[in-house]
């Protein structure tokens, strides 16, 4: 971890995807349970001293669910976009278990009208960001 402060970090935007996998580095690191962590962010792509863990996930996205209004409701002002990371005990190859939960993610973000600065995974071996040719559909 770095030796950051919460209010150093709130300064320093997230541009691309380097940015934001090694934010994800220092504060999620490498998998130890199966969760999904939201980092939001402002319209200067700062992140928000909010960081919310998601537990409890079942190995399978519920069919038919949406996360648009988890996510309207969770996301306020001045929440501009979201980084979703999927945590979960494994390689770094994604299966169709994780990206059932990240196109579930992808598609409540846009339903609830906030932009997705992207996706990570958090895995046995580190951080890796993921193209969304990799989870789309």
């Amino acid at each position: 971890m770095s030796n950051l402060t919460a209010e150093d970090l709130s300064n320093i935007p997230l541009i691309d995807a380097a940015d934001i996998q090694w934010r994800v580095r220092d504060l999620i690191g490498r998998a130890i349970t199966r969760k999904i962590w939201l980092l939001l962010l402002d319209a200067e792509r700062r992140q928000l001293p909010v960081f919310l863990p998601i537990d409890g996930l079942p190995t399978h996205a519920p069919p038919g669910e949406s996360m648009g209004p988890f996510l309207r409701a969770v996301c306020q002002e001045p929440t501009r976009e979201v980084v979703c990371v999927l945590e979960r005990p494994g390689g770094y190859g994604l299966t169709p278990a994780d990206r059932g939960w990240l196109q579930l993610f992808a598609s409540g973000v846009t339903e609830a009208g906030l932009g997705l600065a992207g996706m990570v995974l958090s895995q046995t071996h580190g951080t890796r960001w993921l193209p969304a040719e990799e989870w789309g559909s």
